[in-house]
């Protein structure tokens, strides 16, 4: 199964993303740049989907960190 991993501090809408696609991914969620990190660097993610917006950085900020040590897909979002 992909793992793919949702990056987002509005922890209502991490947990209805989550229970939305968790039949077909394996989930992990963390609510900023550091804690996305940390998986990261623990499980070997498929896929992020990460607001673009965050309190510790924005999703392109995740992409250039990350994105230099493997390929992978990233989704960067706005909310509201």
């Amino acid at each position: 199964m992909k793992k793919i991993l949702l990056v987002d501090d509005d922890c209502d809408f991490l947990q209805n993303l989550s229970s939305a696609i968790e039949k077909d991914f394996e989930v992990y969620k963390a609510d900023g740049i550091s804690q996305a990190l940390k998986i990261l660097d623990t499980v070997p993610i498929d896929a992020i989907c990460s607001d673009f917006y965050r309190r510790d950085g924005t999703g392109l900020n995740l992409l250039k960190k990350y994105t230099q040590k493997i390929n992978i897909s990233l989704f960067n979002y706005v909310g509201e």
